[in-house]
């Protein structure tokens, strides 16, 4: 696993059908059920995850990595995290502040998206896929190791936590590459 892709609906039925695409062609594309998930983000401090995972022998999974992957991505307001343990952590996996601007605007307050950890030789199959369903789509290429193991950890709670400052428009446009 080597990239995320992020998509981001401004429906939840769109998102789950993208999920649901996702599903039926998991091996055609060379991902597994606990490699997709869908998260919501409902209000500042309330984001939903719902993890693409079923249990069999085979396939054990990490129930908890998703959680907290959103729990860095998308700290609770009324938490204190040490930002630069959440930044540090993020950057070990090789998502870096804008990546992370980037995947917040991809998923604005009210949207839900789809979360894959996929490979490079299917990474360009499953964007086209998730395009498809009208949503903002972010390929952003992570470092060779699997982000699973680097984010076992949640980073310390401490000191009071900031929001991203918005981007202008400026920024936006210099920013619209496939990867992060």
């Amino acid at each position: 696993m080597n990239e995320l892709i992020v998509a981001g609906y401004p429906s939840p039925h769109a998102a789950l059908l993208a999920e649901s695409t996702l599903s039926r062609l998991q091996t055609e594309l060379s991902i597994s059920f606990s490699d997709v998930a869908v998260l919501s983000r409902l209000a500042e401090d309330q984001t939903t995850i719902r993890e693409s995972i079923r249990l069999n022998k085979k396939n054990g999974g990490d129930r908890g990595f998703w959680k907290r992957f959103a729990g860095l991505l998308f700290p609770s307001q009324d938490e204190t995290v040490e930002l630069n343990s959440i930044q540090a952590m993020l950057n070990s996996i090789g998502i870096d502040e804008t990546a992370q601007k980037r995947i917040e605007e991809a998923l604005p307050m009210g949207s839900t998206g789809v979360l894959v950890l996929t490979s490079d030789r299917s990474g360009e199959r499953v964007e086209g896929m998730l395009s498809g369903f009208q949503g903002t789509v972010l390929r952003i290429r992570l470092l060779d190791e699997d982000p699973r193991l680097k984010l076992q950890e949640s980073p310390s709670r401490k000191s009071t936590r900031t929001r991203f400052a918005a981007e202008s428009s400026a920024d936006r446009q210099g920013h619209r590459s496939n990867h992060g």
